[in-house]
């Protein structure tokens, strides 16, 4: 599992992981009305439609009922999904090791966390109170922060040895989605400066 792991980020300039605490790991996925019932897989949905960079990759670490962990890779390079219900549609198939562009194994978000910074990713905790200003234009950067909501204490202080920088884009409270569209304008903003 961990040579797969290293397949999937090794072309990744940008990783984000997005740690869902509630999102269902069965693949129990209605075709309408999918949001309540799968735990909030909708928001990591609208996460994976903000991804513009083909060098970005998104992986959500799933931990609700009723077979976490379930940890979900997607290449932004390998698929063109337009609206939330082809991610969840594409979601679904995943979960049936059908996709071309999500891969889903089984592994605990520290370890996830571990593999990605031997790789020699900086990995920046982006959180309302983080002190530090977001590095955009960093190589080999994972942005690591919550879905819908915060990751979870006892969870946040395992992961926190894995984390360089405590960082924030505000004091506000954004959606993942919006963070992760404004982080992906502003990398492609300093790549076409260089």
């Amino acid at each position: 599992m961990i040579l797969e792991i290293k397949t999937l980020i090794q072309n990744s300039q940008i990783i984000y992981i997005i740690i869902s605490p509630t999102a269902r790991t069965d693949g129990k996925i209605p075709h309408k009305g999918y949001a309540g019932p799968t735990g909030r897989l909708d928001e990591i949905a609208r996460d994976i439609l903000s991804l513009k960079n083909k060098e970005s990759l998104l992986i959500a670490s799933l931990l609700g009922p009723p077979n976490p962990p379930k940890t979900l890779f997607f290449q932004s390079s390998k698929c063109n999904l337009v609206s939330e219900r082809q991610v969840i549609s594409e979601i679904r198939r995943a979960f049936n090791d059908k996709s071309k562009c999500i891969r889903i194994l089984s592994v605990e978000p520290q370890d996830l966390l571990s593999i990605i910074k031997k790789q020699g990713y900086r990995i920046v905790l982006l959180t309302e109170t983080g002190s530090e200003r977001i590095p955009i234009h960093a190589e080999k950067i994972a942005y690591l922060m919550g879905s819908h909501v915060d990751i979870p204490d006892e969870l946040l202080k395992v992961l926190e040895k894995y984390v360089e920088i405590k960082a924030s884009i505000g004091p506000l409270s954004y959606q993942t989605s919006q963070v992760i569209a404004y982080l992906e304008w502003e990398a492609e903003r300093c790549r076409q400066a260089r």
